[in-house]
């Protein structure tokens, strides 16, 4: 019995040490909102994630997978048509997140204000945010002065 409680109590002891660091963050979405919230319209996405990536692909949902495939040119699984972003480290993926368009539920996600495919490297990652609703952010890039 002693044993269990104090397995417990380490597990959860090593749960919130994790969480404290931000070892389980969610998206790019919460990290947007999050900025947003807290009274800045842009972000520079070079300072604000979590992990290292040095190239980010923002794919509108009328790319077909075929067309992202060859352009990150990484052989990935992708799993229908949606706006994906797609941030890249080397010739690895480090973090992705696809938004499919389902109708009956809305969902919470960021979009660029581009229906073409973007290409940012991480040194000039500045957007500007524009929310749209709680759910829904639109970022368009900004040039670095």
């Amino acid at each position: 019995m002693k044993k269990a409680i104090l397995l417990g109590a380490m597990v959860c002891a090593l749960g919130m040490m994790t969480a404290c660091n931000g070892l389980f963050r969610h998206d790019v979405f919460d990290v947007v909102k999050h900025t947003f919230n807290n009274g800045s319209d842009t972000i520079d996405f070079n300072e604000s994630l979590w992990f290292e990536w040095d190239t980010m692909y923002w794919f509108p949902s009328k790319y077909s997978l075929e067309e992202v495939n060859s352009i990150v040119n990484i052989n990935s699984y992708w799993q229908d048509v949606g706006d994906r972003i797609v941030f890249v480290k080397g010739n690895r993926i480090v973090h992705y997140k696809e938004y499919f368009p389902y109708h009956e539920t809305p969902l919470e996600r960021i979009c660029f204000n581009s229906d073409s495919i973007q290409v940012t490297y991480r040194e000039d990652a500045l957007f500007s945010i524009q929310r749209i609703s709680n759910k829904l952010f639109v970022l368009n890039h900004v040039q670095k002065q």
